[in-house]
C-alpha cells in the first residue's frame, strides 16, 4: 500500500499535505475493516487514482459484507475504545459509497480538491 501511494503521490504533487493525510487515514481504516467470516483477512484490490476531481480510490474484497451503516457512525458513548475506524474515514472524506455484487464489497473513497 505504501508503495502505491508513493506512485500516487508522485502523480499528484500538487496535492496538499491536509488532504493526503485525510486520503490515508481514512484509506488505512477502510482496509483494516474488512475480514472473512472466520475473522481472517480478506483478498483485497485497491485501485487508486489522482486528478482534477480529486483522489478516488476504489477498494474491492471478498469478505463478509458489511452489517449495516452504523458501523460508520460514532458510537453513542464518547469514551468508547473501539467502533471509530470507519466514522472516522466516513469524516476524513467527502464520499463514502459501499455496495456489495456477486460476493464483492465494493467501497469508493474520495477527496475532493479544495
Amino acid at each position: 500500500m505504501h508503495a502505491a501511494l508513493d506512485r500516487l503521490w508522485a502523480e499528484a504533487a500538487n496535492v496538499d499535505a491536509m488532504h493526503r493525510l485525510r486520503f490515508m487515514t481514512a484509506l488505512s481504516e477502510v482496509v483494516q475493516h474488512g475480514r472473512t467470516p472466520d475473522g481472517g483477512t480478506p483478498t483485497l484490490t485497491v485501485s487508486l487514482s489522482a486528478g482534477p476531481d480529486g483522489l478516488p480510490a476504489e477498494l474491492r474484497d471478498d469478505g463478509v459484507a458489511v452489517a449495516r451503516r452504523a458501523t460508520w457512525e460514532l458510537p453513542d458513548d464518547e469514551l468508547a475504545e473501539s467502533g471509530r475506524g470507519l466514522a472516522l474515514a466516513r469524516k476524513a472524506l467527502d464520499e463514502l459509497r459501499y455496495w456489495r455484487v456477486n460476493g464483492v464489497n465494493h467501497r469508493a473513497l474520495v477527496i475532493r480538491p479544495a
